[in-house]
C-alpha cells in the first residue's frame, strides 16, 4: 500500500465581512505511482475554524504513515505546525474559477449533478440553469471568496473549484494582517483515556463517555482519532495541540494489558464470550457498537489499574 507523500504547504486569503476566508494548497504525490511528479492542488476553502479541521483531519494520517514526507515519516505535531505558519502568514489569493456538472464517471473537475440541490442556494437563478445546462459558471476568488467557501461546506471538494495552477508563487507577498495567529493559551487540559490493550497486542479497548468499554482499533488509529478532534480545542485554546497530542499518544502506549476474566458481550448473537489471544484476534474485527467488554470486579475497596506505572 503506497503513501501520499506532501512535500509543500501553502494557503492563501480573501479579507470579507466575516474574517479572511482561506484557500489551502497543497503538493502532493503517490509513492507508489511512478513517475514521481509532484503537483499543487487546493485542499481546503474557508474561515479560520473549518481551515483547522481539515488541517488537523490530514494530521491524523501521519500518526500512521499514510502521509508522509520524501525524508520519511513526519509527525502529526510537526505536519500541523507546518500548517500554522502558513495561516499565520497567507499570501493574498487572486484570480477566477468556474464550476460546471459533470459529464461523467471520469470527469474529475466536473460537479456531481445530484449537489445542486445544496448548491441552489449558493447560486443565482441564471447560474443555476447554467449548471445544470453543463454551462461554465464563472466566480472570482476575491468577489465570490465566501460563496466558494460555502460550496466547499455543502460538500464539494475544494480541488473541483480552484486549479492547483492557481497557487500563489515564490516571489508572491505574505499578508499577516489576514493571518490566523491567535496569542498562546495560558490553560493545557490534557485528555486522560482510559485504555486497556486486548491479548492481541494491537487493539485498544476505550472507555467512552456512557462508560461503555468498545474496541477501538489499533493505537496508531486511535491516536489519530483524537488528532482529527483536537482542532475544536485548538480554535478555542490555541498552541496547546502539542502537549495535547503527546500526552493522549503517551496514555495509549502505556495502556496495560486487558484484566484476565473480561467477557465480550456480543449485542448481535446474544452471547458472552471470554476474551482471550485467540477470541480476541477475531473481536477486534467486528464493528465498534456490536460489542461491549465487561470488566471483571475491580478488588474491594481498590480499582482496577490502567496504565503502567
Amino acid at each position: 500500500m503506497g503513501s501520499t507523500i506532501t512535500c509543500r504547504r501553502r494557503a492563501a486569503a480573501v479579507p470579507s465581512s466575516n474574517g479572511p476566508v482561506y484557500f489551502l494548497f497543497e503538493e502532493t504525490y503517490e509513492s507508489n505511482v511512478l513517475p514521481h511528479r509532484p503537483h499543487w492542488g487546493c485542499a481546503h476553502i474557508g474561515d479560520a475554524a473549518s481551515s483547522l479541521k481539515r488541517i488537523f483531519a490530514y494530521g491524523s494520517s501521519c500518526e500512521g504513515g499514510m502521509l508522509r514526507t520524501r525524508s520519511g515519516t513526519i509527525t502529526p505535531e510537526g505536519y500541523i505546525q507546518s500548517w500554522l505558519k502558513e495561516l499565520a502568514e497567507p499570501f493574498l489569493m487572486a484570480g477566477s474559477t468556474s464550476l460546471r456538472r459533470s459529464t461523467g464517471e471520469y470527469d474529475w473537475r466536473g460537479i456531481d449533478p445530484q449537489k445542486l440541490a445544496g448548491l441552489r442556494p449558493l447560486l443565482s437563478a441564471e447560474e443555476a440553469a447554467a449548471f445544470e445546462a453543463g454551462e461554465y459558471v464563472r466566480m472570482d476568488c476575491v468577489a465570490d471568496a465566501e460563496r466558494l467557501a460555502a460550496i466547499v461546506a455543502s460538500g464539494v471538494t475544494a480541488w473541483r473549484l480552484i486549479d492547483g495552477g492557481s497557487v500563489p508563487g515564490d516571489w508572491a507577498m505574505r499578508h499577516p494582517e489576514l493571518g490566523h495567529a491567535p496569542a498562546p493559551s495560558k490553560a493545557c487540559p490534557l485528555d486522560q483515556p482510559q485504555a486497556y490493550r486486548l491479548p492481541d497486542g494491537d487493539n485498544v479497548l476505550l472507555r467512552d463517555e456512557k462508560g461503555i468499554w468498545r474496541c477501538a482499533g489499533w493505537d496508531y488509529s486511535v491516536v489519530g482519532g483524537f488528532i482529527e478532534r483536537a482542532w475544536e480545542t485548538e480554535l478555542a485554546m490555541p498552541g496547546t495541540y502539542r502537549k495535547r497530542i503527546k500526552a493522549y499518544r503517551e496514555a495509549i502506549t502505556a495502556a496495560l494489558p486487558l484484566p484476565a476474566g473480561t467477557i465480550a458481550k456480543d449485542l448481535v448473537a446474544a452471547a458472552e464470550i471470554v476474551v482471550t489471544e485467540e477470541t480476541s484476534r477475531s473481536l477486534g474485527w467486528r464493528k465498534r457498537d456490536e460489542i461491549e467488554y465487561l470488566l471483571p470486579e475491580p478488588p474491594k475497596g481498590g480499582q482496577l489499574p490502567l496504565f503502567a506505572a
